[in-house]
């Protein structure tokens, strides 16, 4: 399944149509595979490894 739930409780102004960045810039803010691997308790690879061939990626 490609599902994915994001919990945007306090953060203001959000709304249909805005793009979330899982991985990577934007702005001056960024956070990294290893960040979401640290704070889930895991390594990069296993991160990396369950995203699907489907989710979009887009490299700048």
């Amino acid at each position: 399944m490609d599902q994915l739930m994001v919990d945007i409780t306090g953060i203001p102004r959000v709304k249909t149509g805005d793009i979330a960045v899982l991985i990577g810039k934007s702005g001056n803010e960024s956070i990294s595979v290893g960040d979401i691997a640290e704070k889930a308790g895991t390594i990069t690879n296993e991160i990396l490894s369950r995203m699907g061939t489907r989710l979009e990626r887009i490299i700048t």
